[in-house]
């Protein structure tokens, strides 16, 4: 099952913790529209939550690599953070 580059970028998303909300934010569309490749997603993998997808995508793997969007800031405070390494 293949997803769209766009269902990919949603979806490694979600595996970073990132909420419906910033997910929209850092790809430039509508939370609607974030639900709808989510719905799309669950549907493609034949699972009913995004655990179950995410779950999917590590497949046993603890990484999940950066999305082209990068990390959020550090210090912004929302869930889903990523800290800055240097």
């Amino acid at each position: 099952m293949f997803l769209t580059p766009r269902e990919d970028e949603v979806l490694r998303a979600l595996a970073l913790g990132a909420s419906t909300a910033r997910i929209g934010e850092l790809l430039g569309i509508s939370p609607s529209t974030v639900r709808s490749y989510v719905k799309s997603i669950l549907a493609k993998f034949g699972v009913h939550s995004r655990i179950e997808a995410v779950a999917l995508l590590l497949g046993g793997s603890a990484r999940v690599d950066m999305p082209a969007w990068g990390p959020r800031p550090p210090g912004d405070g929302r869930r889903g953070e990523v800290a800055k390494t240097d």
